[in-house]
């Protein structure tokens, strides 16, 4: 049986590491794979028959378990994977499919706010049996892109909760146990870390962003790491970019809702390396 989570998850890891690496060929070589990929959730008995951007149909997913109706799992999987298509989409000139995707993408995004939101958290709205309830991996994407709303909040007192637990006196901090241990899901903490600082880098443009913070924070694109500090004067923001390992090329130094610097000269910066920019 088709693995939803499979495949959507596997369009937005694509993205993710043609971002990160830069790599048009690789993009190329996979191209007509993932638009495949995709529409398999159109097709007849498919997951968004009426192509609506909305999950209505029966859905497989890593919980072994089938999901009946729109839930909040699955349908931030398919948007997620709607918008990386739109992009790859974009960049290939595939007009066509980007558009559908972003139509699918906004019409789902619509009708999941406005009819599975219940005022606290998104809900599934189950057609077999009629009830409604969360599991607790439907938590996956809530609050990751804006940490002023309450969704943000509740994942701060989800990951507050776990590292109590996870303390190293009552349990190791590195084994948090879930389907035996060691277990990959765990890595989903990640995006906790990227929802406060705003960082994302893409290796195709090569952007740097970070959202408008003040102090230290910690980065990573996969091909190095390093810290951020920036600081606020006045009208401008000063970011100092440390590298502990590995290389980033930068053209240009976006602070969201603030500004940016291009630069007419890729730079780039190695191992051991610092360099600061000034985005006015």
């Amino acid at each position: 049986m088709q693995n939803f989570i499979g495949e959507d998850g596997s369009i937005i890891k694509l993205f993710r590491e043609w971002q990160l690496s830069g790599d048009d060929g690789f993009l190329k070589e996979l191209y007509p794979k993932v638009k495949s990929a995709l529409s398999y959730s159109w097709i007849k008995g498919g997951w968004d028959v009426d192509q609506d951007g909305v999950m209505e149909g029966v859905q497989h997913n890593t919980m072994d378990v089938e999901y009946y109706g729109p839930n909040p799992q699955m349908t931030i999987w398919y948007q997620g994977a709607l918008r990386a298509k739109e992009e790859m989409a974009g960049y290939k000139k595939d007009a066509e499919m980007a558009s559908k995707c972003k139509k699918l993408f906004l019409n789902g995004s619509k009708w999941t706010d406005e009819n599975l939101f219940n005022g606290e958290y998104y809900i599934h709205k189950i057609v077999v049996p009629e009830k409604e309830y969360i599991p607790r991996e439907q938590l996956v994407g809530m609050g990751s892109a804006d940490y002023g709303n309450p969704d943000y909040q509740l994942g701060l007192t989800c990951i507050s909760n776990i590292r109590n637990r996870y303390d190293r006196r009552k349990r190791s901090p590195f084994d948090e146990a879930e389907c035996g241990h060691h277990y990959g899901r765990a890595m989903a903490s990640w995006s906790a870390l990227l929802a406060p600082t705003g960082f994302h880098y893409s290796g195709v443009t090569r952007e740097l962003k970070f959202s408008d913070i003040k102090g230290t924070c910690f980065w990573s694109n996969g091909y190095a790491y390093g810290t951020a500090t920036i600081s606020q004067t006045g009208g401008t923001r000063l970011l100092t970019l440390n590298v502990l390992n590995g290389g980033i090329d930068i053209s240009t130094v976006t602070i969201e809702g603030f500004g940016s610097s291009s630069f007419k000269k890729t730079r780039s910066i190695q191992t051991g390396g610092k360099e600061s920019f000034t985005i006015k």
